[in-house]
């Protein structure tokens, strides 16, 4: 673990503060979860370890600090390789599969001359490709080598597995952003391996508005964004924006706000003044218009609407 004194984005030295963590050393020895083994590994020797929540006051990143190496990663995730398969999952991944697929169709001009590649960064057993798998060469990286579904092949673990001279004309990474220890080198390995005229999507949780608040663990989540940090990673790294916006995602596994953004190389300067975002500072002060959809008609009655506005108010600490 490293503390760092720079911003991960902008490289700026001035960040604030905004909370301190003191993560104790659990010394388990019965089912140790991979969290668990991560804190004995990392904190030998010591009864804690402290983690610090900074804010760049330049590009509005807000990340946990310090920073883990790469052999860190390897003593957290001290995982067998996987060998799940998509038996039993694809209808419950489906929706979120299809909203992505949905949203690339979308920007994406499909060039009917060839069959174009795709990209998943991060994307576990493929399940995200799978509705590209008719039209589109399907090529997948993940930390673990899972038993893929046929048709997509496996690159390798990160992008500096990545073969440079390699092309892709779609290029996602879904909820994937917000664990990487160094966002900015992995979108701009990215952007090496984009076509002139492909797309780039990314889809991180608004970890900005009320996460970094109320950690379990310095392993999961290590970067919390914003409208504004995700702007400014993806022109810091030479990218083009054509579409960002914040949405809430209903689904059963991770409901909640979330941050869709999409660039190119081959987009004009000059339409990035139609693009604009909302700061850190004013999302992070908007919770009562980023709560959640509480009068959907299915579930129009006032026992739902109470339930839902209790959990609501409970994730805030708001006393009821």
């Amino acid at each position: 673990m490293k503390l760092i004194y720079n911003c991960p984005i902008c490289d700026s030295q001035k960040l604030k503060r905004l909370k301190q963590y003191t993560f104790k050393i659990p010394r388990l020895k019965d089912k140790e979860s991979n969290h668990q083994l991560g804190l004995n590994e990392l904190g030998k020797n010591k009864n804690k370890i402290d983690f610090y929540i900074n804010s760049c006051q330049k590009c509005g990143f807000i990340f946990l600090n310090p920073r883990f190496s790469e052999e860190d990663y390897k003593v957290i995730f001290k995982t067998k390789e996987a060998n799940d398969s998509v038996d039993g999952d694809v209808a419950f991944y489906f929706p979120r599969a299809m909203r992505g697929y949905n949203l690339i169709s979308k920007y994406f001009k499909f060039n009917l001359n060839y069959k174009p590649k795709i990209l998943d960064y991060g994307g576990a057993w493929g399940y995200l490709l799978i509705p590209f798998l008719k039209k589109y060469d399907c090529f997948l990286i993940d930390y673990n080598n899972y038993t893929l579904p046929k048709g997509i092949r496996y690159l390798g673990r990160n992008s500096d597995n990545l073969d440079k001279n390699l092309r892709f004309d779609v290029i996602f990474s879904i909820r994937v952003l917000e664990h990487i220890n160094d966002p900015k080198k992995v979108i701009q390995d990215l952007t090496v391996n984009l076509n002139e005229n492909g797309i780039i999507y990314i889809q991180v949780p608004l970890g900005c508005l009320n996460e970094w608040k109320s950690l379990d663990t310095p392993f999961r989540h290590i970067n919390f964004f914003s409208e504004q940090s995700l702007y400014n990673l993806f022109r810091l790294s030479g990218l083009n924006i054509i579409h960002l916006k914040t949405v809430y995602h209903i689904s059963k596994n991770a409901p909640g706000w979330k941050l869709d953004i999409i660039a190119s190389k081959a987009i004009e300067k000059e339409n990035q003044k139609q693009i604009k975002f909302i700061s850190t500072d004013q999302q992070r002060k908007r919770l009562f218009y980023y709560m959640p959809l509480l009068f959907r008609k299915k579930n129009f009655n006032i026992t739902n609407i109470k339930n839902k506005l209790r959990n609501f108010l409970r994730k805030l600490n708001v006393k009821i």
